[in-house]
């Protein structure tokens, strides 16, 4: 996949990035009373995984020798990191406020 070829005006990725925060926070008030927070937070990673893994797979075959040496180190720093936090944060805030 050629990477200059997906390049978007910074204005229109700007505006894609609210787009999908504000969606994410107004499906998340709307679903808060039918899933627990982990659930949905998990639910909301397995739809990042889903549509990300088309335009990451081929960088990370290519890279994998490097990733497979290294796996410890990114399985800590991703549970420490964004997941564990996204998870908590969604299980003791209110969305409601």
């Amino acid at each position: 996949m050629n990477l200059p070829a997906l390049r978007l005006s910074p204005y229109l990725s700007l505006v894609l990035t609210m787009l999908f925060w504000s969606g994410n926070c107004v499906l998340g008030r709307a679903v808060r009373a039918l899933m627990p927070p982990i659930a949905l937070s998990f639910w909301r990673w397995a739809g990042a995984l889903l549509l990300l893994s088309p335009f990451a797979w081929p960088r990370l075959r290519a890279q994998w020798p490097l990733l497979r040496r290294h796996w410890q180190s990114l399985t800590l720093l991703s549970i420490l990191g964004v997941v564990n936090f996204n998870t908590f944060r969604v299980r003791t805030a209110s969305a409601g406020r």
